[in-house]
This record gives structure tokens, C-alpha cells and sequence, in this order.
């Protein structure tokens, strides 16, 4: 069975439940974001297990560190809703790996959050996302990025140049 789950690195689709509690509220009584950023954290974690993606770090001593998220809001998920998150890599470069995440409400089946993130792959030796997966069945190419990833990516480079010029200038 693993070896199964693995030939689908790209596609696997990992599934987190979850139900909004007192302590997961806000103000109006809604699913706090930080309380969702947390379960993407668990729901990465899971991916990696079951994809051998965490063996191979602990191997290499590749680490990773949570680099960005971006997250669109389309609903609030209110108190004692039961929820799921899903989440599925969509695409990897040379350093890093995007996950695409929705929270969606059990009830109704409706997307109430799309998330996506960028996890980095950091080594001490230089080894990267590409040496993380190698060997891996599903990691022989690298699926085409998406263009609202590359927009994204390229608006946090536009923003990080301006505030290295800003920094430059003071």
C-alpha cells in the first residue's frame, strides 16, 4: 500500500477533519485563520510521512521551514461546524514545495478558505527539494507551475526588491 500511495507524489490528495470549537474562535464566534494555518502545518506533516518525503530528509538532513502562505477567504466557518482541509502538492522548484489547501464546511460542502503554501527545504550540505525527491515514484518531472502561483511568486519578488531598495536607500 505505501509503495502504491507513493507512485502518486504529485496527486495525492491528504484529508484533515476538524470541527470549530470554542477555543478555535474569534470574536464573531468563527474559525480563527491562525487555527487553520496550524491544521495545514499537521496536514504537511502527514503528506510528507506518507509520500517517504520525511524519511528521505531525516536521511539527508534536509529540514524544512514554512517560508509563505497565501490564503483567499470565501466564508466563515462557524462554531461547532465540522470542517476538512485537503491538501495536494502542486508544484515544487529547486528550493522549495507549494501545497494547495481548501477548507471546506461538512454541512454544505462548500469552499469557505483556498490556501496555498510554500515550504523551503534547508541543509546545512546544499541539498535541495530535487535531492529530497529523487527516487521517489511520481518525482520523475516536475509538473508545469500554475499561473496563479507564478503570479504570486513573482508579486513577492516585486515586493522584496522594493523593500531592499527602500532598505538601501535609508
Amino acid at each position: 500500500m505505501n509503495h502504491q500511495v507513493r507512485n502518486w507524489l504529485r496527486f495525492i490528495l491528504h484529508l484533515c477533519i476538524g470541527v470549530c470549537t470554542f477555543q478555535d474562535c474569534d470574536t464573531t464566534l468563527s474559525l480563527r485563520l491562525c487555527r487553520v494555518v496550524r491544521e495545514l502545518d499537521f496536514a504537511r506533516y502527514h503528506y510528507y510521512d506518507r509520500t517517504g518525503v520525511y524519511r528521505r530528509s531525516r536521511l539527508l538532513g534536509i529540514r524544512s521551514l514554512q517560508g509563505s502562505t497565501l490564503v483567499r477567504v470565501w466564508g466563515r466557518v462557524p462554531l461547532f461546524q465540522p470542517y476538512k482541509i485537503t491538501t495536494k502538492l502542486a508544484y515544487w522548484d529547486k528550493r522549495s514545495f507549494f501545497f494547495e489547501h481548501e477548507l471546506i464546511t461538512l454541512h454544505d460542502g462548500r469552499v469557505r478558505a483556498s490556501l496555498v503554501s510554500r515550504q523551503y527545504a534547508l541543509s546545512a550540505s546544499g541539498d535541495s527539494v530535487e535531492a529530497l525527491i529523487l527516487g521517489l515514484d511520481g518525482a520523475e518531472v516536475r509538473p508545469e507551475c500554475p499561473q496563479y502561483l507564478r503570479c504570486w511568486l513573482d508579486r513577492m519578488e516585486l515586493s522584496s526588491k522594493r523593500l531592499r531598495a527602500e532598505c538601501d536607500v535609508k
